[in-house]
């Protein structure tokens, strides 16, 4: 449900074999229609795999949207996190599957509420799929699983235009609600075992990325605390993690340049500061950097790190952000379509076991550059 970040999702899904059809909405049908006749043609699928419609999330009853369409097995909303709890309820009362985008707090603890009536009709509902805190936090549990005691687990990520212009040097998201909930929120962390909530930009400092030293200011970048990471630190905390928190980075001079701007007023103000929307004139990419530190008898005893990084496709007009959130939905919705995933409701990283992450990393890896280091001091 969505044509923005929706057609990556769709993009992706089409490609795997045992799709039979993708269904795409949007609040127009035509361009509904268009997202998915483009999808067909760069798929090269002539059969019509991916097919679009209209559905209108404050109007329109899911109900009757999948008796018009009974083979749908799975809903996917990457509509505002506003509409996740309705959908979510029509889609467990009508037996099928659910995933959205999500990471506010809030939404995932209320879809969390939704576990029995889930179980009952045995579907999965996922919430906060897509970079992060979807495959943020499945890395973050892939290392709990592989090591005996993980103290400390920070994730650094953000998705950045390839040639910054002032004064933020940051581009028009396709979801505005998104960045405000960056920019405004404030963001549970977990430090020295405890839950504590930080304000954004906290932690604040400049760090260096050699992945991005060929795209602008040597690879220097911004990173600072913000929300995003859901009901994580929670997680992380029942499994003895001391300290857990997520950074956001952009180019210098983006913070500078939102931090006078009112959460009443957001979207008025900040509009005319940003660069145009993600474009193949307006190229971006994306970096995540998921690194765990490893404790052995009191001491740091080894650190291990996953690290992906993205650039605008020019090949499908995806850009990287579309690419690294919609394509890892996508590969939770066909784990959970081939019953991978964990009956009820949950997070990403508590929605698949050992065998389902590997197989979300196998398919991940397809798709995206993707290091892994490890250095022990013992």
């Amino acid at each position: 449900m969505g044509t923005g970040v929706g057609k990556a999702i769709a993009h992706l899904l089409v490609s795997f074999p045992d799709t039979a059809r993708v269904y795409i909405t949007d609040l127009n049908r035509e361009t509904a229609r268009a997202t998915a006749r483009t999808i067909n043609i760069s798929m090269r699928h002539s059969e019509k795999k991916c097919v679009g419609t209209d559905f209108n999330a404050e109007k329109d009853s899911l109900h009757d949207f999948l008796r018009l369409f009974p083979e749908i097995s799975v809903i996917i909303s990457a509509l505002p996190a506003k509409y996740s709890s309705a959908l979510a309820a029509s889609a467990i009362e009508c037996g099928r599957h659910f995933l959205d985008i999500g990471g506010i707090v809030a939404v995932t603890k209320n879809l969390m509420l939704l576990d029995r009536e889930a179980r009952a009709k045995r579907v999965s509902v996922i919430s906060g799929n897509g970079l992060m805190p979807g495959t943020g936090m499945i890395w973050a549990k892939l290392f709990i699983y592989i090591f005996d005691l993980v103290k400390n687990i920070w994730i650094t990520v953000g998705g950045v235009p390839q040639n910054p212009k002032p004064p933020l040097f940051y581009g028009l998201p396709f979801a505005m609600e998104s960045l405000q909930h960056l920019c405004c929120d404030q963001a549970p962390i977990l430090e020295r075992g405890a839950i504590r909530m930080a304000n954004p930009f906290s932690y604040a400092g400049l760090i260096k990325v050699p992945e991005l030293k060929n795209f602008f200011n040597n690879g220097e970048v911004e990173a600072f605390i913000t929300a995003g990471t859901s009901i994580a630190p929670w997680t992380m905390q029942t499994f003895g993690v001391q300290n857990f928190w997520k950074r956001t980075i952009c180019w210098p001079g983006f913070m500078k340049g939102v931090e006078n701007i009112s959460p009443e007023n957001f979207e008025n103000e900040i509009k005319p500061l940003l660069m145009p929307a993600t474009s193949a004139d307006n190229p971006d990419l994306v970096w995540m950097k998921v690194e765990a530190q490893i404790a052995k008898e009191g001491r740091l005893a080894a650190r291990a790190s996953l690290t992906l990084f993205d650039l605008f496709d020019e090949k499908t007009g995806l850009s990287a952000l579309e690419r690294t959130t919609g394509f890892s939905v996508a590969i939770m919705a066909r784990l959970a379509a081939l019953s991978e995933t964990k009956l009820g409701a949950a997070a990403p990283d508590c929605a698949l076991g050992l065998k389902g992450m590997g197989d979300y990393m196998e398919e991940l890896q397809k798709h995206f550059s993707i290091a892994w280091k490890y250095q022990s001091f013992t």
